[in-house]
């Protein structure tokens, strides 16, 4: 009766059919721990878009450029706000006074850009406001692209670069205020 059974189960399988493991991928080191850099002003929030709350990683082909498509076995190791957040959280230092300065940003796109070609571009898009007695200073959006290989790993290392250079623009502006 046992064989039976595991024989009935095999059935099931169809020739071919495997299942492939989920990749996780992130954003590298953190590299602005390196940096000489540093904003004095608290952390705020980071707000998402929606569809990049979860830890999808997503692409776009130009033969539908309006419609992204997430990738079907890779996946971020955390939401993407939360990797980007790991990168700069070291960037933030507050001396014993305190700032009377903070810092909102929110992630508005995050994807690779793929050609008929083939060739591929990661778009980050993060845009950051700076509130100074709960009144906006400054904003500003910040638009990076790399040239990227068509795959999830090339789109993770792409926005592993723009990320860090980010990171960079993102500490010289805070600075001017």
């Amino acid at each position: 009766m046992l064989l039976s059974l595991f024989a009935l189960a095999g059935c099931a399988l169809k020739p071919g059919d495997s299942h492939q493991a989920i990749r996780y991928y992130d954003l590298g080191t953190t590299l602005s721990e390196e940096s000489d850099c540093r904003m004095s002003m608290q952390p705020g929030r980071i707000r998402t878009h929606p569809a990049l709350q979860g830890s999808r990683m997503w692409y776009r082909h130009d033969s539908s450029p309006f419609e992204p498509v997430p990738y079907a076995i890779s996946r971020w190791s955390a939401p993407p706000a939360e990797l980007i957040y790991q990168q700069i959280s070291p960037l933030f230092e507050l001396d014993e006074r305190g700032s009377p300065l903070k810092m909102d940003l929110e992630l508005l796109r995050m994807e690779l850009q793929i050609t008929a070609d083939n060739s591929a571009q990661s778009i980050v898009v993060i845009a950051a406001k700076i509130y100074g007695d709960d009144k906006i200073i400054a904003t500003r959006q910040f638009t990076l692209s790399a040239d990227a290989i068509a795959s999830p790993s090339g789109a993770a290392d792409a926005m592993s670069r723009s990320v860090s250079e980010w990171t960079n623009a993102l500490c010289i502006w805070a600075n001017d205020f």
